[in-house]
């Protein structure tokens, strides 16, 4: 509950800042572009890790797969070809 009430103040301070109904000094512009900036980082890299880990993840699986299932998807992944019986 807490966390959503500042998340909520500070969306608020963001669209007054947007607005322009709040003037800010030099210093808190530039604090507040760090801040930005950071995150954007931090996020970049959590989606890098998970990235990481969706492809070790699909390497291992690939590896792993039984002779069973391989047997059925080559059986069912071939094409059909009708054939025509000559009888003349």
């Amino acid at each position: 509950m807490v966390n959503s009430q500042i998340d909520l103040e500070e969306t608020k301070r963001r669209i007054a800042i947007g607005e322009k109904t709040i003037k800010l000094t030099k210093a808190e512009k530039q604090k507040l572009k760090e801040v930005e900036k950071m995150q954007a980082k931090k996020l970049a890299l959590e989606e890098k890790e998970q990235l990481k880990k969706a492809k070790e993840k699909q390497k291992s699986q690939k590896g792993t797969i039984d002779i069973y299932q391989e047997r059925k998807l080559n059986t069912t992944n071939k094409k059909f070809v009708p054939s025509r019986s000559k009888s003349n």
